[in-house]
């Protein structure tokens, strides 16, 4: 498994995109994120916003890059 944390959407990278997929997985009913862990940005084992306000400060204002978390396979 090389998932990669805050790439919620699997293109191997961390875009807007992502935040996207985890707005649409949590406020539209779209599909779980595949491992789940990818859109778990901040590590705290949960999906929630907190994952995407540290996705919009990681790419927009220049904060700490995702965190791997310890229930996914990196």
């Amino acid at each position: 498994c090389v998932a990669k944390p805050g790439d919620a959407n699997g293109d191997d990278k961390i875009l807007l995109s992502d935040i996207v997929t985890i707005i649409n997985f949590l406020f539209k009913g779209a599909l779980t994120p595949n491992p789940v862990c990818r859109a778990d940005a901040n590590a705290d084992g949960l999906i929630r916003l907190s994952d995407i306000v540290y996705l919009v400060n990681f790419l927009f204002k220049s904060g700490a890059a995702p965190i791997k978390n310890k229930e996914c396979c990196l």
